[in-house]
């Protein structure tokens, strides 16, 4: 993995460990994505995303949302976040008009 990459995953990490009232605290979708996205786990982020497909196109939103709000690497990391969960949910599902939405 690229130092870049590993960049934007620790602060990905960080970003949804300390977020203080923020959604991503919150959902634990979000933040079992995220563990797997640190651990490189590709079949859990997409067992996860099949699991949750019909909340996958809100928690994206919602990312997408919170990071309007960051600055920095935190604002990477949760776009880089939302980068593999919309390809994810886009492989599994199928659905690219989900993306004309958003």
């Amino acid at each position: 993995m690229s130092l870049r990459r590993w960049a934007f995953v620790s602060a990905l990490i960080a970003v949804v460990a300390l977020a203080g009232a923020g959604y991503a605290q919150e959902s634990t979708i979000v933040r079992d994505f995220a563990d797997a996205l640190k651990a490189k786990d590709e079949y859990r982020m997409y067992s996860i995303v099949e699991k949750n497909r019909d909340s996958i196109p809100g928690e994206i939103k919602t990312i997408l949302e919170d990071a309007h709000k960051a600055e920095g690497e935190a604002k990477e990391s949760l776009l880089f976040m939302v980068e593999v969960m919309a390809n994810v949910y886009k492989d599994i599902s199928g659905d690219i008009e989900f993306f004309k939405r958003t």
